[in-house]
Formats: structure tokens, C-alpha cells, sequence
């Protein structure tokens, strides 16, 4: 349609949302690795191609796209430091416990003295690199998802699973060697054994995350007599929130009712 002069900004914006919401709806026939820590009820909602009721808008997927291409800043100055840098590596497994394999694509790697290391690299907002750099240890399921690639390919010796923030620049790291290949494997079968579990279901599976509603809208937080309560982000950002909830925002719209992380007060 750009036929020079304005507008090839939106015709950027149409073509993200299109190519976010064919990604998300996607006939399955394996598992990922990222998948690993995510909401079953979500992942039902994937498997069985439950259309999604809030598509992520331009604004969402050019903030998620500026949060993954910290990937390309990281591999260029790995470079310029002189490191054998492997652009990508393809993995797949499949481990006789599971229905299906899990496939992905690890696209960060470097390579000293013959081996393979992934570098992993999660962005935040506020406190959040500064909270998991205080807690000593990485949030579970970033752990889970890095661990399981290990799991998947020998080739690798270890991995480094890095924080930036990306509003303050917060940085911190944490490095596993192959040891954590066991560890990996066991929290991936036992993830993905659980969903396949789950799939064919025909309801959907109880919420793994809650989220605080009010006056028929879903609300990062929510002040409730002298307590702030806040929504798991997990719910917020899913593109299956509004139907996920629709009887709880329902009746909080017709009702002076507050939902509250699990619980209708």
C-alpha cells in the first residue's frame, strides 16, 4: 500500500498486530521451551485455538519488539569483544515421557575454547532487576525455560541468564554450568507432562495467576480500604484476560463487587 510520502508508520502497525495475532493462533503440534512457567489456562486457550479476545495493540508489540532486541545489541558487542559468537542454534527434543516434542531456537550463543555457552537475556520495568539481583536468584521461570535448553542439546556447557531494566538500565547476571542439565530436564517433562494432561480437557483449567478487577475492568492495581492489591502481570499482558474473567468482570460491572487476586469482596 506505501506509495511514498506519509504513512508507512501505520501500515508497520497493521502488519505487527497481524503477524502477533497468526503467531498466537497457530495451530500447535509442539511444545517450546518458552512455554515453560506460562498459565495452563493460557496454554489451553493456545493448544486448542481458543480465539484470543484482547489482541495485543501496535503500542504492546513495539514495546515487546524494543525488550527482544536487546538480543541484537548483546551479539553486536559480543563481536566487537572478540567472541566466536554462534547466531543461532536449533533444539529438539524428545524425551519418551512427553506426547509431543519440544523445538526452539536458541538465538544467542557464544564459544570459547571449543564450547558452547547460551546467553539468555530478560528485560524488566522498575525494581525488577534490582529485586532479583537482591534476592540472589533468577525468577523461576526465566531459570526453567534457560535450564531446559540445556537439557535439549549436549553441545552446550552452561549458560549465563542476564537482567537489564529497561527503564532504569538496572543490570545483573547469574551463570549455570552443564550441571543444571538434570535440573532442566526434569522441569521441563514435568511442565509439559502436566499440560498434555490438560489439553484435551474440555474446560478450561483453574488460573495459575489472578488479577484485580473493578467496575468491569481489569486494573494493574487496585486500593482497597488501606490495602493496595496488585494483578500478577502474567494476567494483564495475556491476550485471553477479558475472556478468561468475562463472568467476574461482568458482575463487578453491574456491581459495587471488587475482585481481588482470587477472592470477590
Amino acid at each position: 500500500e506505501f506509495k511514498g510520502g506519509k504513512g508507512i508508520l501505520s501500515i508497520m502497525d497493521r502488519v505487527l498486530v497481524a503477524n502477533n495475532y497468526e503467531k498466537a493462533t497457530k495451530k500447535r503440534t509442539h511444545h517450546y521451551p518458552t512455554d515453560i512457567g506460562n498459565c495452563y489456562r493460557q496454554m489451553w486457550y493456545k493448544w486448542n485455538q481458543v480465539k484470543p479476545s484482547d489482541p495485543r495493540s501496535a503500542a504492546d508489540i513495539w514495546r515487546m519488539n524494543l525488550g527482544s532486541n536487546i538480543h541484537d545489541l548483546v551479539s553486536n558487542l559480543m563481536r566487537d569483544m572478540q567472541f566466536e559468537f554462534v547466531p543461532e542454534l536449533s533444539v529438539h527434543w524428545n524425551p519418551k515421557e512427553l506426547q509431543y516434542k519440544i523445538s526452539g531456537r536458541i538465538d544467542n550463543l557464544i564459544e570459547f575454547d571449543n564450547k558452547l555457552y547460551v546467553i539468555e537475556f530478560k528485560t524488566t520495568f522498575g525494581r525488577g532487576t534490582k529485586a532479583i539481583q537482591e534476592s540472589g536468584q533468577p525468577r523461576e521461570k526465566d531459570f526453567g525455560q534457560a535450564a531446559s535448553y540445556i537439557a535439549m542439546s549436549n553441545l552446550l556447557e552452561g549458560l549465563y541468564l542476564m537482567y537489564l531494566g529497561r527503564d532504569n538500565f538496572y543490570r545483573t547476571e547469574f551463570f549455570y554450568s552443564d550441571e543444571v542439565r538434570e535440573t532442566g530436564a526434569k522441569e521441563a517433562i514435568k511442565y509439559f507432562s502436566d499440560l498434555e494432561l490438560i489439553i484435551p480437557a474440555k474446560k478450561e483449567p483453574a488460573r495459575d495467576f489472578q488479577c484485580c478487577i473493578k467496575g468491569g475492568e481489569i486494573k494493574d492495581k487496585v486500593q482497597h480500604k488501606t490495602v493496595e492489591y496488585k494483578s500478577d502481570w502474567q494476567c494483564t499482558y495475556c491476550m485471553w484476560r477479558s475472556h478468561c474473567y468475562k463472568e467476574i468482570i461482568e458482575e463487578t460491572a453491574t456491581s459495587k463487587a471488587i475482585y481481588l487476586n482470587g477472592q470477590m469482596v
